[in-house]
């Protein structure tokens, strides 16, 4: 469920982005039995053939929206784990939610659209993958701490982390999108997070 080519020039690049685009957006409004690779052409401005140098058929295509999105809200909180590492727990914690609720919350119809189709896209070692990516910068963030924590196995518990706050986001986005604009998510991880890691939090 690879594209067929990665584009090597920008002008490539320019075009895969443009079906990428094209196709959250007719998944977003007619779901994915709907979705067609002809329309999803007309919709980037390309032609068929274009489309197939690079996608060899519609799963191919929403398979690589959910590895952008998917990559897209890792690498933000790749990136955020490093300013983290200077700041007290309680206030990491704070940025780290609100960096990923955040991210979430920009592209929250497309979200919405594709976990519902979750099972159907990516591969298991994908996901599995990505989350030890993140789960070894988390363990490398708390190995440095001073502050005493609650917590015995910090490895455990990174993998713990990463698995509540996507359950609770997969959860929300598609029972209770509402929640994630008034700020109750955000909150309640927060409060979560901090109880479980910090000594003196419940």
């Amino acid at each position: 469920m690879k594209p067929r080519k990665y584009p090597s020039q920008s002008r490539s690049k320019v075009t895969v982005d443009s079906i990428v685009v094209a196709a959250s957006e007719i998944l977003i409004k007619l779901g994915y039995e709907k979705s067609t690779t002809q329309r999803i052409a007309e919709r980037a401005g390309v032609s068929v053939g274009t489309l197939y140098q690079y996608f060899p058929n519609k799963k191919s295509i929403f398979t690589e929206l959910q590895r952008y999105y998917a990559d897209k809200l890792y690498e933000h909180l790749e990136k955020l784990l490093e300013p983290c590492r200077k700041l007290p727990l309680i206030e990491a914690i704070s940025l780290f939610v609100e960096g990923f609720i955040g991210q979430i919350r920009e592209n929250l119809e497309i979200w919405h659209v594709l976990l519902g189709y979750r099972d159907q896209f990516l591969p298991e070692e994908e996901r599995v993958s990505r989350n030890k990516r993140l789960q070894g910068l988390l363990i490398q963030n708390m190995s440095l701490r001073e502050e005493p924590l609650r917590i015995t196995d910090i490895e455990m518990s990174s993998l713990l982390m990463i698995s509540m706050c996507e359950s609770m986001a997969h959860s929300v986005i598609t029972q209770y999108p509402d929640k994630l604009n008034n700020g109750s998510l955000e909150k309640e991880l927060k409060s979560l997070l901090s109880s479980y890691l910090l000594v003196g939090k419940f």
